[in-house]
């Protein structure tokens, strides 16, 4: 290991809030993380550890009360250097400590993180990949079942299911997660980051396309880009954050970092899997409750001109059809047309003619 360091890099360590619980040996989705880095980074090693030094110093300065401690991570934060009594004999090396460091940096902040450097995409001992035409069924140790995709493969850390639950995935999956409240579940591949507590969802994410998306069936799913994951991680300000619900699905661009909202390809009935199932069977019912019904039953807003369509009556069974053949068949009678504008859809038209 090389025994010269970088007091820059060093500080840019310490800045970083995620190190700290590294440092501190703190069990979190962070730890996983720093090393990972560690053991990949063989050339900034050196500076890991004297950075993790300085923190156990200064957590085993007995004497070290709440201010001055502040005071030295303040340093730290702002790259200043601020005049610290430190002559107390607990406190003095942790004082030293950031008295070197910050004699070694430089006045101007430098970022060398290089963009492929934000995941690390593999652990050989739990890795699994899909050659087969089939999907596969998989279940992890938490209960949570995967079908994954042909010639898509995933991995998880060792310790999975510790504190948090994270899966690496370079392909398509479906995940039906096992519902846990304290450990939050991560799908991690190359673009976006996927975070749920119990649901069901699609992800697709081929890695080097130009388009990965993630698709809704039950319960919330928060996704975000890999860029902004990581900026998070570093407790910077990110970009943009999707939440998604039943039926809506988030596809992100790789040409500009963006993400779209719609609907899935087949939204499915949602109330279907509660305990007060909506009714799609209508008797000359008007055509403002049967929408009212669909909307609910699909759990997806439909927006609509009620004068219009105040005086039509309807009859029809919905209850075996999709959301887009019923639309058919309603627009249909109504003289309309609908669209769809992000995760909602419009209806329009003259109304009913008898």
């Amino acid at each position: 290991m090389n025994t010269e360091y970088s007091g820059q890099k060093v500080i840019d360590f310490l800045q970083k809030d995620s190190f700290t619980k590294w440092a501190l040996s703190t069990p979190s989705f962070e730890y996983e993380q720093w090393e990972l880095y560690f053991r990949e980074n063989p050339a900034f090693q050196t500076e890991m550890l004297a950075a993790r030094r300085f923190i156990l110093d200064l957590k085993n300065a007995e004497s070290l009360d709440t201010d001055l401690e502040n005071q030295i991570w303040g340093n730290i934060k702002s790259r200043t250097f601020k005049p610290i009594n430190f002559f107390r004999s607990a406190a003095f090396r942790a004082a030293a400590s950031i008295i070197l460091l910050l004699s070694l940096l430089s006045y101007e902040y430098i970022d060398n993180r290089k963009k492929n450097e934000k995941f690390a995409f593999k652990n050989e001992k739990n890795k699994i990949e899909n050659s087969n035409v089939e999907a596969n069924r998989l279940e992890l140790p938490d209960g949570t079942i995967i079908n994954l995709s042909p010639e898509s493969k995933i991995s998880y850390p060792d310790n999975y299911n510790l504190t948090e639950r994270i899966v690496y995935l370079d392909g398509e999956a479906f995940f039906d997660v096992s519902k846990n409240p304290n450990k939050p579940f991560y799908v991690i591949s190359d673009n976006m980051v996927t975070k749920v507590l119990g649901t069901s969802f699609l992800v697709s994410a081929k890695k080097g396309s130009n388009e990965n998306s993630v698709s809704v069936k039950t319960g919330k799913v928060e996704v975000l880009s890999a860029e902004d994951y990581e900026k998070s991680w570093f407790s910077k300000e990110i970009k943009e954050k999707i939440l998604l619900e039943p039926n809506q699905k988030a596809v992100f661009s790789t040409s500009d970092n963006s993400f779209s909202k719609t609907l899935v390809e087949m939204p499915v009935q949602v109330t279907r899997q509660t305990k007060e199932p909506v009714r799609l069977n209508f008797d000359n019912t008007s055509a403002e409750e049967v929408l009212k019904r669909l909307s609910r039953a699909f759990n997806i807003e439909i927006n609509y001109g009620s004068e219009s369509f105040k005086n039509c009556l309807l009859t029809v069974d919905l209850e075996h059809e999709g959301l887009y053949a019923s639309l058919d068949i309603i627009c249909k009678t109504l003289n309309a047309n609908y669209r769809i504008v992000e995760t909602h859809i419009i209806i329009e038209g003259k109304g009913c003619t008898f």
